[in-house]
């Protein structure tokens, strides 16, 4: 197995599931793990602060012009900030929610719009990965959207793990196996 370089920025041994398990066991740099699990701890503020750096540095910040309204936008023109996804939240999947979209995709207006957003480039992102995600596997054309503010964004900018300038995403099914969703 190759091991991915290690880097803001680039693909980490920690975004997979080899490195999920390798930081259980903690290292002096000497190359040696003590053979002892340590539970892992995400630091939310760290990634957020260097998500809201990413947004301003690469995309140019938040445009606010319009924040605050609904629309209807084609999901192809949305971007995901993560680079992953679960499957499964709760009792549903996206897997099942693409599903029930394709069969009747009219069932995405039940649901609450998508939170999105609009960079100073012009870009629309997402803050909700899972339901865009299972529309774009629907093939579904038009999905309510919520614009969202520049305090919004900036509360979930510890999602924006994107590697790929949020053209997909990376469905984890939950075995094992992933799935790439463009």
């Amino acid at each position: 197995m190759k091991i991915p370089t290690i880097g803001f920025g680039k693909i980490t041994v920690g975004d997979t599931e080899f490195g999920a398990w390798l930081q259980k066991f903690p290292s002096k740099g000497e190359g040696k793990g003590t053979g002892k699990p340590t539970k892992f701890k995400f630091d939310f503020a760290k990634a957020r602060k260097e998500g809201i750096k990413r947004i301003e540095d690469e995309f140019g910040g938040v445009n606010e012009n319009v924040a605050n309204s609904k629309a209807i936008l084609n999901p192809r023109d949305i971007r995901f900030m993560q680079s992953t996804v679960s499957n499964k939240t709760g009792d549903y999947t996206v897997l099942n929610n693409a599903k029930t979209f394709s069969q009747d995709p009219s069932k995405i207006f039940e649901l609450p719009p998508i939170r999105v957003w609009q960079d100073g480039k012009g870009n629309i992102w997402t803050l909700d990965h899972r339901r865009l995600a299972a529309a774009r596997l629907a093939g579904i054309k038009e999905i309510p959207v919520q614009w969202v503010s520049k305090d919004e964004v900036y509360k979930d900018a510890w999602k924006f793990t994107t590697k790929v300038d949020g053209k997909s995403v990376v469905l984890k099914i939950g075995d094992g196996s992933t799935q790439v969703i463009k």
